[in-house]
């Protein structure tokens, strides 16, 4: 079998591609990147496109190709619209637009986000398409809706995972980059090096403390893409990637003040208005959208996702906590994935 990546050198897409060279089932794979790559592995090749742009039809024989892992997009919540439209939905609609021209029955597994989904999202709708689109303003996440929609109308069959907040692998934790928990990570321990706040004995935090934050080590994020590589489905899956007793907002901040503020008892704002968030961003270093999300998610189902992978569900948050704090040391001291 012979697989195209695109995101391939991201976080996520390193470990998807780890996992693709150990399947003796995968003969070759192609990794996407707008610059020029190498690989260690004889069997990964470096496809140099922008995806943003018209793909051109001499890049790869498409018909040699069964599998196509679209892991690629945009994801900076301090960035622009256009920014986000152009890395998540133009790049969708031009890879989709090249492998459709060619070859309807290729096996397509897609890179979503549960954070597409509506405020007070319930179980019944996190494996189901959108009936509503988020705020426009969330860029990433309008985006992204966007892009999952061109998938599920594409024709084609496969996997379209909503993945979970990640996080460092399972094992050692580490981390390329601050985002998701690791901003509120860094805000406790800045806290805590200021006497005033050090000796604090309340602290609110904005968003709704029973809110799911769906937490997800990343190696486990790869597993199922790695296993569906060489499979075939008959359908366009919605898959919920995430543990379906996913964490809340209070278990995370308490495990992250006990660390850095243990004094402090937490109290919560379930409502701030978007323009204290983002004036709070330059104090604290996390964005208004992260915090966004801590108000949205109220249930989260992954039923489909473990009748496909009942083998690969993810680890909860509970059993991670070592190894977010171990990554976010490691990453404090330049040591990276």
């Amino acid at each position: 079998m012979n697989v195209l990546v695109t995101g391939g050198t991201g976080f996520l897409g390193k470990f998807v591609v780890q996992g693709l060279v150990k399947d003796p089932k995968i003969k070759n794979i192609y990794v996407t990147s707008r610059k020029r790559v190498s690989f260690p592995h004889k069997h990964v090749h470096n496809l140099r496109v922008d995806l943003s742009k018209p793909i051109p039809e001499d890049l790869i024989d498409i018909e040699s190709i069964d599998t196509v892992i679209h892991l690629a997009g945009e994801y900076d919540f301090e960035g622009t619209y256009e920014r986000s439209y152009m890395g998540n939905v133009l790049a969708t609609s031009n890879l989709l637009d090249f492998i459709t021209n060619a070859k309807r029955d290729i096996n397509f597994l897609y890179a979503s986000t549960y954070a597409i989904l509506p405020y007070g999202a319930t179980e019944e709708i996190t494996e189901m398409p959108l009936s509503q689109s988020p705020k426009r303003q969330n860029h990433y996440a309008y985006t992204k809706a966007i892009a999952e929609n061109l998938v599920l109308n594409s024709g084609l069959n496969g996997v379209c995972f909503r993945i979970g907040i990640l996080v460092g692998d399972s094992q050692e934790g580490l981390i390329s980059k601050i985002n998701g928990p690791y901003y509120f990570l860094r805000m406790a321990e800045r806290l805590n090096k200021i006497p005033f706040f050090s000796k604090s004995i309340f602290f609110t935090l904005p968003g709704e403390p029973t809110a799911k934050v769906p937490v997800l080590a990343v190696d486990e994020a790869a597993a199922p893409f790695v296993q569906a590589a060489s499979r075939k489905f008959d359908e366009m899956n919605i898959c919920g990637l995430f543990n379906k007793n996913s964490t809340t907002v209070e278990v995370i901040a308490k495990t992250i003040f006990k660390v850095y503020l243990p004094t402090a008892k937490l109290f919560y704002f379930k409502y701030v208005p978007k323009t204290i968030l983002e004036k709070q961003e330059l104090i604290t270093g996390v964005p208004a959208d992260s915090i966004d999300y801590l108000s949205a998610i109220e249930s989260l189902s992954n039923q489909r996702f473990l009748e496909l992978f009942p083998d690969l569900e993810p680890t909860h948050f509970l059993e991670l906590k070592k190894t977010l704090f171990h990554g976010y040391q490691k990453y404090n001291e330049g040591i990276v994935t």
